[in-house]
């Protein structure tokens, strides 16, 4: 058996090398200089721990691993893995009311595991393999700092992100997946990756001026049978789907493979732009301004557009047959226009449901077609025009 120390103190300048396995103290941890790791070292601590310095592995091929345990505070106030990336750096296991302040720019590991609330003292980047934010992610002070992180494998967000200080931007890269657990309160957030939802989650951009929403690749539910719900909430600005929602890896409607999510909701007061095809959530509802940037087929159980929820089928700002897109809507329940469609190619609705039409949805206006297969229930006067009507 081992006595832990009382306080572990360096609080002079040069470098610091960690050579043993395991480091135990009954109080402080403070590293003031840089820190090099030469063997997988751990830290348990009854109190606070902060480095004040770099964090390095002597090598970056030694895959070094850094695990911090203390009910306390954790502090990073220098790049971690700057000059030799870590294999592993994580703060404990969220069980606690334990805390991690990251007041550096850069965190460089293959695996980040950051269990603990985790409070950003500036705008930072984490790059790796794996990236988790177990618990919840805060800026010091309303969209202030900015997060972005770059992962080849998988990013977690488990916790709130923002939800006590709204992020200035949450963003992820082009490679790997995004596990999204709970909700997100940014200025901006933009997933160039593909997205999961792990659980029921709202992104709220509402802080922002021009606040935008890009998903730039696919979404869907962990499993479909979980009925995740995605729903998006700004004073204005843009929502963009740039790809396919709900239909799994392959992207084909009705396979195996399919992810739909249980319920897809835009709020009133943005511009969402549809450019990515087909949506297979059982209950879709848009209910600000809609356009469509792609030749568009929805499914699922319930369609609902919004008294505010017009759709414009064209983009271009030519208002032409060859540059508007199709909307299809395959709806096995009911189907709500609830406000006017423009500048369609071809409009179906054909889900063998029921269709109508409300008070706001007093024109209906596409280049070519209109075929309406499901019973249709006209609310007000509307006025259909275009080539052919079924």
């Amino acid at each position: 058996n081992t006595t832990p120390l009382d306080t572990l103190l360096n609080d002079g300048g040069g470098t610091t090398v960690f050579e043993n396995g395991a480091i135990e103290v009954d109080n402080d941890v403070t590293i003031s200089g840089n820190l090099t790791l030469k063997s997988d070292i751990v830290i348990i601590a009854d109190d606070d721990v902060t480095f004040s310095g770099t964090i390095n592995a002597d090598l970056a091929a030694n895959n070094r691993k850094l695990t911090i345990n203390t009910p306390g505070t954790t502090t990073f106030s220098a790049i971690v893995g700057g000059g030799a990336a870590l294999g592993k750096l994580k703060t404990d296991d969220g069980t606690g009311a334990d805390d991690t302040a990251i007041n550096t720019t850069a965190i460089s590991a293959t695996t980040v595991e950051l269990n603990d609330a985790v409070v950003l003292g500036g705008n930072l980047a984490v790059t790796g393999t794996d990236v988790t934010f177990g618990g919840t992610v805060d800026a010091t002070g309303a969209s202030t700092e900015t997060l972005t992180i770059t992962a080849t494998g998988v990013t977690t967000l488990g916790g709130i992100a923002g939800g006590s200080a709204a992020l200035g931007n949450l963003t992820t890269d082009s490679s790997g997946t995004t596990v999204l657990k709970a909700n997100i309160f940014s200025d901006d957030v933009t997933f160039a990756d593909d997205v999961i939802l792990g659980g029921n989650v709202t992104i709220d951009v509402e802080t922002g001026a021009t606040p935008t929403v890009t998903f730039t690749k696919s979404i869907n539910a962990d499993l479909a049978a979980n009925n995740r719900t995605l729903t998006i909430e700004h004073a204005a600005g843009t929502t963009t789907f740039s790809n396919k929602i709900g239909l799994g890896s392959d992207g084909t409607f009705n396979t195996a493979d399919d992810a739909a999510l249980g319920t897809l909701t835009t709020d009133s007061t943005g511009t969402t732009a549809l450019n990515g095809g087909s949506i297979n959530a059982t209950t879709h509802s848009y209910n600000g301004p809609t356009t469509l940037g792609a030749h568009t087929t929805l499914y699922g159980t319930t369609v609902t557009t919004g008294a505010a929820g017009t759709i414009d089928g064209d983009t271009s700002g030519t208002a032409a047959l060859a540059t508007a897109k199709d909307l299809i809507i395959t709806a096995t329940g009911v189907t709500t226009i609830g406000a006017a469609i423009s500048d369609v190619r071809d409009l179906t609705v054909n889900g063998e449901g029921t269709a109508s039409l409300d008070a706001t949805a007093s024109t209906i206006t596409t280049f070519r077609n209109q075929v309406y297969t499901d019973a249709l229930t006209l609310n007000a006067d509307v006025t259909f025009t275009g080539k052919d009507m079924t």
